[in-house]
This record gives C-alpha cells, structure tokens and sequence, in this order.
C-alpha cells in the first residue's frame, strides 16, 4: 500500500502488489478487524490487573512479581539448574520471567491497538465498509 497524501489519511493499493504468494489481492474487512480486536481485549484481563483476586494467583503480570521470585534453591541445585539460576538473576528467578511477560503483555496491547487504528483508517478511506 501507499500512502498518496504523505500524512496517514489516504491509503491507495498498490496496482503492482499481487499479495504474499502471488495470488491474493489484499482485501480488508474492518468489521472482522474490529471483531478480532475485541475478541483480544477480552483476553487481556487475564494479564493485567492484580496479583491475586480472592486467595487466587492470577496470571497477570503483577501475579509474576506477587507470587514467582524464586531463589537459587527453589529453581534446583543440580548443574543445569545452577547455571539457569544465574542468567535469570541470584535471588529473584521470576525478574527475567517478569520482563519478558511483561513485554508480551506490551505487545499484545499494541497489536489490538495496531488492528484498531488500522481499521478506523480503512474505515475513513473507504465508506462503505462502515465502522
């Protein structure tokens, strides 16, 4: 695709793409598109908010910094639970663990959040797809 204007708010298909393969001319369906982004923020309570609800771990990522620092101990002795242990930090196994879910999260946000915008561009380029 390009963008004609040069500011975001015109988007014109490529008459020379041929899609991925070959064979498949782009087609976009804005209300799929905003269905697949709700039904992944139905999906993100499950990892934002509280460490734990009701006695209950969640799996958020507060649940990781609530209830997974693990020490040395607690990940094993043996030799390749040692050397683990030392690449995820000498008293809290769970930080690393914390930071790369941490990051999941993020990108899960930003790829609704990238099908939302992409669907309300579409929307406003192309009227007869509606919101």
């Amino acid at each position: 695709m390009r963008n004609e204007e040069g500011d975001g708010s015109s988007f014109t298909l490529d008459p020379n793409w041929k899609g991925l393969d070959g064979n498949v001319t782009l087609r976009y369906d804005v209300g799929k598109m905003r269905a697949i982004a709700r039904e992944l923020k139905t999906h993100l309570e499950g990892i934002q908010g509280k460490g734990s609800d009701d006695g209950y771990t969640t799996g958020t990522t507060s649940s990781i910094m609530d209830h997974c620092q693990l020490k040395e101990a607690q990940i094993g002795m043996w030799d390749d639970a040692l050397k683990f242990g030392k690449t995820v930090g000498k008293e809290s196994g769970g930080s690393k663990f914390h930071e790369a879910y941490s990051a999941w999260a993020q990108a899960v946000v930003a790829a609704i959040e990238a099908i939302e915008a992409n669907a309300d561009v579409y929307a406003k380029t192309n009227p007869t797809q509606g919101a």
